[in-house]
Formats: C-alpha cells, structure tokens, sequence
C-alpha cells in the first residue's frame, strides 16, 4: 500500500486489487500506498493472479508479466514483471491511469476542508461526508493517510460508498494524472 493499491489503499500491488501506492477495502493489497473499494472495470489484460505481488518470487512457469490494479476506487492500473525471479512493479509513473475517465472528484484541495474529521483517514474504514471530498492528515504539503493496516503513509483519502478509499501521492490521479486541472 505505497505505490499502488487495491481497495482502501490505493496506490498499491494485489492480487486483481493494487496496494502498492494504495490500498484498497475490498481488494487486496502490496507494497503500495493507498487502497480502494472499486473494482477495476479498465484493468488491461493480461490481469495479474493474487499470487502476483511486488518483491514475490517468480519462475519461468509464473506469468512474466501481468497488469493490478491501483490509485483510489481501483480507477489505475499498473504492470508486474518477472525479471531475475522477483516481480518488479512498474515505478513512474507509480500509477497510470486511463485518459478517458473523469476524475474531478479526485481533484486535490489546497487545504483541508471543513467537513474532513480530525486526525488521519484510514483505508477501508466509514466515513460520513460528501462523496468526493478528498481529505487527509497533516498539512496539504505533506498530505497522510492510513492504510488498511493502519500504517501511516503519504497521500489522500475520498469518501466513496462511505468508505474512505486511500491512495499514496504517486499513485493519485491528481496532480500527476489526467483530468484534475
């Protein structure tokens, strides 16, 4: 759940769920940063097994190269290679994310609004706001959230389903991505 995600955690590798940068509620996670409760409906093919995950050992007979999910609500998605018998997760970008999707309600606020609680948001858990209000500890220049496992980490967390879904700054659709001018 640092540079991808699955679930609550977006921004992170799992299996079918990223968890590198991420996490995700609902998916599973990786090393990544931010988690999800999506489920990813433009993930490219070949999609990676559960068994595929960042640092993993890998042989010949494994998939050689495969694609998770990542970013928050699973909307990006990021590759695995089997190189050197470990999997190697795709670096920069942390996420990539499709060019025809609207990610306005990932769009980064300059500061904390009002209606974000106290404290540091955390993957997977309620929250009881707006849809679309991205929210998240510390100051908007170092922006934290928790993942499922409680592990505080960079990045940002929105209200979806009222379930936070987290992702880490390298695996957030804004600034870096498509579409949050």
């Amino acid at each position: 759940m640092d540079a991808g995600s699955t679930g609550t955690d977006a921004g992170g590798t799992g299996g079918g769920a990223p968890d590198g940068n991420g996490g995700s509620a609902t998916g599973g996670g990786s090393a990544g940063g931010g988690e999800t409760a999506g489920s990813p409906s433009n993930l490219p093919e070949p999609a990676c097994n559960d068994g595929v995950v960042k640092g993993s050992t890998c042989t010949a007979a494994s998939s050689q190269f495969c694609y998770k999910s990542c970013g928050p609500d699973n909307l990006g998605f990021k590759s695995e290679t089997c190189q050197n018998g470990a999997y190697v997760e795709q670096s920069v970008p942390g996420c990539s994310f499709p060019a025809a999707q609207d990610y306005s309600c990932y769009k980064l606020p300059s500061r904390l609004p009002s209606e974000c609680p106290t404290g540091v948001p955390r993957g997977g858990r309620p929250c009881q706001i707006s849809s679309c209000t991205v929210c998240f500890g510390g100051a908007a220049t170092a922006p934290q959230y928790q993942d499922s496992t409680g592990v505080q980490k960079p990045g940002f967390c929105v209200c979806a389903g009222a379930v936070w879904t987290c992702a880490s700054t390298t695996s957030w659709p804004c600034p870096d991505g498509q579409g949050c001018d």
